[in-house]
């Protein structure tokens, strides 16, 4: 087994989690794009908006999400 890169534990995560408004966070002028612009070389801002799914549904996934994204991947 690989080991895990020690860039990838080099900054701390933000997960943006959410709906459209969130999955469309990253457009031009977007309030995710001015999180991660305020964060740059301090945090990842991960985009995680899911358009159409509702609280109910995003509740069932989140685990999966957050679970993904605490494990990080060989570069």
């Amino acid at each position: 087994m690989a080991a895990k890169s020690p860039v990838a534990k080099l900054f701390p995560k933000i997960v943006l989690f959410g709906d459209s408004i969130t999955q469309e966070s990253f457009s031009e002028g977007g309030w995710g794009a001015a999180i991660a612009d305020h964060y740059q070389r301090k945090c990842d801002v991960l985009n995680r908006g899911c358009s159409g799914y509702t609280s109910a549904f995003n509740k069932l996934i989140l685990p999966r999400i957050l679970q993904c994204d605490n494990s990080p991947k060989e570069v």
